[in-house]
C-alpha cells in the first residue's frame, strides 16, 4: 500500500525459484552446473552446502548426478548469479543386460538376474555412447550391460537417461558372467 508516499507491504511470500531439465554438464570443484531444456540452456553456480536429494528423500552426493540424468534444481540469485541450493535427482536406476530394442515403438527391453523390465523411451532421453550425451536409439547393442534411469507414469516405467553400467559393475556383474551351457547367460 501506498500510505504518504512511503510502500508499505501488506504480505511477502517467497516462492522458490525451480529450473527442471537434463544435465548437461557438472562440475563439482568448479561449482557449476548447466542444465538443457527444449531449445535452452541454464548455467547454475553450485552453492556451498547445496544439498542432494535422491528418490524417497534420500540424501546423495554430487557422483550421484551424471550428464543425462534429468533434475529439478532449486535456486537462488544472489548478486544476480543463479545459485543452485538443492539438486533432486529422483529417478529410479535399473541396471540390466538389454535385450530388445523397438525403434518404431520407442521402446527397450532389459534383464537383471532377477527382473525384466520395458521401457518407453522418453522423447528427451538422454543416450550415453562413449560419453557423450547425444545418442540414438540405433546406437545401442543388445547384451550390452546399462543402466536405465527411469520414471513410473502412470504404470510405464518411462526411461529418460540410458548408460552404460560403470566398468566395476560390468566386471562384478552375474549378468556379464558366462554361465553353464545350455543355461541363458547371467544365470
Amino acid at each position: 500500500q501506498n500510505s504518504h508516499g512511503v510502500l508499505i507491504a501488506g504480505r511477502v511470500v517467497q516462492r522458490p525459484m525451480r529450473f527442471e531439465g537434463m544435465v548437461t554438464a557438472i562440475d563439482p570443484d568448479k561449482h557449476t552446473l548447466t542444465l538443457h531444456r527444449r531449445a535452452l540452456d541454464k548455467q547454475l553456480q553450485i552453492a556451498d552446502g547445496c544439498k542432494i536429494v535422491l528418490r524417497d528423500e534420500k540424501p546423495g552426493t554430487f557422483a550421484d548426478i551424471h550428464p543425462g540424468n534429468h533434475v529439478t534444481v532449486t535456486y537462488e540469485t544472489p548478486d544476480g548469479t543463479p545459485t543452485a541450493r538443492l539438486i533432486a535427482q529422483t529417478s529410479i536406476a535399473f541396471t540390466g543386460k538389454l535385450t530388445a530394442i523397438d525403434l518404431g515403438e520407442k521402446t527397450v527391453k532389459a534383464r537383471a538376474l532377477f527382473a525384466s523390465k520395458k521401457f518407453n523411451v522418453a522423447d528427451n532421453c538422454a543416450i550415453v555412447i562413449n560419453g557423450r550425451t547425444d545418442g540414438k536409439l540405433g546406437d545401442l547393442k543388445p547384451n550390452d550391460l546399462q543402466v536405465f534411469n527411469y520414471d513410473e507414469i502412470n504404470g510405464v516405467n518411462v526411461v529418460n537417461r540410458i548408460a552404460p553400467a560403470p566398468a566395476e559393475v560390468q566386471r562384478n556383474s552375474p549378468m556379464a558372467t558366462t554361465s553353464p551351457p545350455g543355461y541363458p547367460t547371467g544365470y
